[in-house]
């Protein structure tokens, strides 16, 4: 019992170390693909994060529809 529940929590925390990249969409429905979650900035109202590229993007938070795990 102890070597399956071992298992199971190993599984866990090596699947939640996975998911890394989210999908944006936007108003437009445009998708763009985000390493890490974006965060917000909520006194200038934008999200900001890197995308798929490593490049630092900033986009409005009026102009996000949905922020999701991929």
């Amino acid at each position: 019992m102890k070597l399956l529940s071992s298992i199971v929590l190993l599984s866990l925390v090596f699947t939640a170390g996975c998911v890394r990249r989210y999908e944006i969409t936007l108003t437009n429905q445009r998708m763009i693909t985000s390493h890490g979650r974006p965060k917000e900035d909520k006194a200038q109202g934008v999200y900001r994060f890197k995308d798929a590229e490593g490049r630092a993007r900033v986009v409005p938070s009026i102009e996000v529809l949905n922020i999701e795990p991929r």
